[in-house]
């Protein structure tokens, strides 16, 4: 990529600052908020096709 091209895209992208301590529920254990993507786009895994997990 050129310095040109570079510079356009630098242009059009940002960066977003988050604290993770706070952006996490600490009522939600580790794996269900790991697990949220695949719940969300429908990806399964073995536990939850009922074999011995990951």
């Amino acid at each position: 990529m050129s310095a040109a091209e570079t510079f356009k895209v630098r242009r059009q992208m940002q960066f977003v600052f988050q604290d993770p301590a706070a952006s996490l529920n600490p009522r939600i254990t580790v794996g269900q908020i790991v697990s949220e993507p695949w719940a969300i786009h429908a990806v399964s895994c073995r536990k939850t096709n009922g074999g011995e997990g990951w």
